[in-house]
């Protein structure tokens, strides 16, 4: 007659199997975890005004290596243009607020933003193109540079962002380079950093504008690389800084929205 094994001998037995399927299954769900996660944090800059399409200069928005975000929204009972400056601290704040001989009746906006904290911006009827700076404060443009003409945007490296179906980038030493060769792809870049990262966006035929990412020689779809459930649609991005911040224009709740991407501490280069 065999005797029943001790109840301490018969928990020895169980244990290491058991052990071993909790460890395999934390193991498959980290892994699972890991090719899912997601690599930036969204923070909320406010809404952008009346409802659009289209994607318009008036909906830009751009950063400095500071965190010092600046763009263009369409406000009031007469959907007036007008340019905002945002910072951690203060918040969003519209240019007639934040600038000493700019007001809320004419109609305002920004082109760029520097890491020197220069502005460089526009007020309708007057100042017309301007380059506010602390040292000298609001200068108009045509006194400074007569012939001047818009670009998107250039880093210190003397690379410039142009606008085309396939997207470029020009700098002296290495000629036009373009993001893509799909004939089915349109690109509108915006933005670079001094790693010549670019953003802006990207349209395939038959389906709305997203964002992208152009980085060492891919272009990504910046959709794919935020929480799936975030309930955002990231349609345009204007501008990334040195820190991998980008900041663009998209929908969420029905509604166009501004927003920030912060990489992930641990996950992005």
């Amino acid at each position: 007659m065999t005797m029943p094994l001790p109840k301490h001998s018969r928990m020895r037995r169980i244990l290491p199997p058991l052990a071993l399927f909790i460890f395999s299954s934390v193991l498959l769900l980290s892994l699972k975890s890991d090719r899912f996660k997601p690599l930036y944090v969204i923070t909320d800059l406010g809404a952008m005004g009346k409802d659009s399409t289209e994607f318009t200069p008036e909906r830009a928005v751009m950063i400095n290596n500071a965190g010092y975000i600046a763009g263009n929204l369409i406000t009031g009972p007469n959907n007036t243009a007008q340019g905002f400056i945002w910072s951690q601290v203060r918040g969003r704040r519209l240019l007639p607020d934040a600038i000493v001989g700019l007001d809320q009746s004419q109609s305002t906006g920004v082109y760029a933003i520097h890491d020197t904290g220069e502005l460089i911006g526009w007020g309708k009827p007057e100042p017309g193109d301007f380059i506010l700076s602390k040292a000298n404060g609001l200068r108009k443009l045509a006194d400074l540079i007569p012939d001047a003409s818009r670009v998107y945007d250039l880093n210190n490296a003397g690379q410039v962002v142009t606008a085309s179906k396939t997207g470029q980038i020009w700098s002296q030493e290495g000629g036009l380079h373009p993001f893509g060769s799909d004939p089915g792809v349109s690109y509108s870049s915006r933005g670079t950093n001094e790693r010549g990262d670019v953003v802006g966006s990207l349209k395939h035929i038959a389906t709305p504008r997203n964002a992208f990412l152009w980085q060492d020689g891919q272009a990504v779809d910046l959709n794919n690389l935020i929480p799936k459930r975030s309930g955002w649609e990231l349609r345009d991005a204007y501008d990334i800084n040195d820190n991998g911040w980008i900041v663009g224009v998209g929908r969420k709740n029905d509604e166009w929205r501004a927003y920030l991407l912060r990489p992930i501490p641990g996950i992005n280069k």
